[in-house]
Parts: C-alpha cells; structure tokens; sequence
C-alpha cells in the first residue's frame, strides 16, 4: 500500500472489517455488554465497564483499533478514552447544534439524537470517533478557553479541539483536521 495514503486506507479497512461483525456487535453494546480493556500496563486504571450506543460501535472500534499514541493525550486513544470517561448514552434533551456533551459526575458523554453517525459512512465514522475523543477531554478539566465558551485560545493548550484535530489528522483525515483547526481555535 502507498505510505502516503495509509491513513485514509487504514480508516477504510478498520471500517470495512467492522462490518461482518456489526450486527454481534450492535446487539452487545445495546445490551450493556461489558467490554473489557486488554491493558497490560495498566488494567486497574482503567474503567471495567463502558457502554455505547450501537450506533457509536464502529466509531468506538476504529478509537480501539489505533494502538498508535495520539497527541497530547501520551497514549493510544481507546485505553485513555477508557479511563476518562465510562461510556455514551443518547440524550435528545441537549441544545440545538450540540452533538455531544461531558461529563457530569456520572462521567458519561451524553450524545445528542440530533445527529446520529451513519454507521456506514466512514466519514462519520471518523467525525463521531473525533468527538468521542473531544468530549473526554473535558472529562479531564479542559474547557473551551475563549471566552464564547466555544472555542479553544490556541492548538498547543491541547484542549478538546486541538485533541479533536490532531486525532483526526492522526486518523488521516487532514481537511477535517484543518477545518477543526481553523473554526474552533482561536477566540473572535
């Protein structure tokens, strides 16, 4: 394969092997199945259970399927996704145009229905994973440092859009990536 393309590649083939096994997996995440971390290093610190809605299961698998370190968090995404936050719950009672929002004590991300990923579009596949990822972020303490409460002030405080960037960028999404970037870092 053209190293040059191995990222979006990547992405695809995750996507495309995940689909035999959706249906398995659909009906273990809607059932509150536990989905137990394989980390050798740390398996204590990391959340025994998290439960997603079926509808996250490939953006949540293509999160796993990554061993690779993302920026900013030192770690590959999955396992520190894990111990962050304890899962995903559906929530039509969030604002207009919010996809998602962390965490209260409960430490679950609450995923708007307004918009639900389609699980066979890769590309929202990709955009739901990035989210995942940014709203665990807040989990850690980082809120949007503008003073719209919206955006962050710069890339390098590595708060959640700098770590919703960089993840896609690492997934080989570079035009996401850049729009991220460009919409959501900075103050007006």
């Amino acid at each position: 394969m053209d190293r040059s393309s191995w990222p979006g590649q990547w992405v695809e083939t995750v996507i495309a092997s995940f689909r035999a096994l959706s249906v398995v997996a659909i009906l273990c995440v809607t059932a509150s199945c536990e989905m137990r971390s394989a980390s050798p290093t740390s398996p204590a610190s990391v959340m025994p259970t998290f439960s997603v809605p079926g509808v996250l299961a490939r953006s949540l698998a293509l999160i796993d399927s990554d061993p690779r370190a993302v920026p900013f968090l030192n770690d590959a995404a999955g396992p520190w996704l894990r111990r962050n936050v304890r899962g995903v719950v559906l929530d039509g009672s969030l604002p207009d145009g919010a996809r998602a929002q962390c965490c209260g004590s409960d430490r679950l991300i609450r995923w708007s229905t307004g918009w639900l990923p389609d699980p066979d579009n890769p590309h929202d596949v990709r955009v739901a994973a990035a989210i995942l990822i940014h709203e665990a972020r807040h989990a850690e303490g980082y809120s949007h440092s503008c003073p719209d409460h919206r955006r962050d002030r710069t890339f390098a405080e590595g708060g959640a859009w700098a770590v919703h960037s960089a993840w896609l960028r690492h997934a080989g999404d570079e035009t996401t990536a850049n729009s991220i970037a460009t919409a959501d870092i900075g103050c007006p």
